[in-house]
């Protein structure tokens, strides 16, 4: 009776432990970023970032969430998050002639 129930024991262990670990890799996107939380990689900082925690956003006349923008050190380059993309928008400077 005690080695069945070893053995039961064992297996719940087992399987808990293969779910843990899809649970878990399936919710990290390619750069370890955690979904769940809300992290999505940010190539302007290479780390991961929570982009509806950003100080510049978006927001449409509704008052909803509509996108996140994240600016390099020296403004020539915005990382914008939306719900259903990332982009980046670069400012290209102008070469005047004389």
């Amino acid at each position: 009776m005690n080695s069945k129930i070893i053995l039961l024991i064992t297996i719940f262990i087992i399987n808990f432990q293969k779910a843990e670990s899809q649970t878990t890799s399936e919710n990290l996107d390619p750069n370890k970023c955690i979904r769940s939380a809300g992290h999505v990689w940010s190539d302007l900082k290479k780390d991961c970032i929570r982009a509806f925690e950003l100080p510049t956003q978006l927001i449409q006349k509704d008052n909803s969430y509509f996108a996140s923008m994240l600016f390099s050190a020296i403004g020539d380059t915005v990382e914008v998050f939306s719900k259903e993309s990332q982009f980046f928008i670069t400012r290209k400077k102008k070469i005047i002639l004389l």
